[in-house]
């Protein structure tokens, strides 16, 4: 947990470059939720921020990232710097668990 400061800032520098990357792509709404986000997170790095405002921090802006890495910029492109694993909300190194289409099937008696 010692990380998640560090990560949170790296978070925020991301977004924050990402938003002018998009420009005005993305809605009016989104942007001011991503400045007030990045600003929060800014805040609670600095101050050295209890544990659960930091995590709960962490989360917002990766869900953010990735939809902000969605969407395109003036030029037509979108970003590829979500990792897998920011995407997927789990580590990169963590293997994901396979569903078979039998885990979806009920299963009679």
């Amino acid at each position: 947990m010692t990380d998640r400061p560090r990560e949170l800032a790296e978070l925020a520098d991301r977004i924050e470059h990402r938003l002018g990357e998009i420009n005005e792509s993305a809605p009016e709404a989104e942007q001011a939720r991503a400045w007030t986000l990045v600003h929060d997170a800014r805040q609670a790095v600095r101050e050295n921020g209890p544990p659960d405002r930091i995590e709960l921090l962490v989360e917002e802006l990766r869900g953010l990232e990735v939809a902000l890495c969605a969407r395109e910029t003036p030029a037509g492109e979108t970003c590829n710097s979500v990792s897998a694993g920011a995407a997927r909300n789990q580590p990169v190194d963590e293997p994901v668990a396979d569903v078979g289409e039998s885990d979806f099937w009920p299963h009679w008696p």
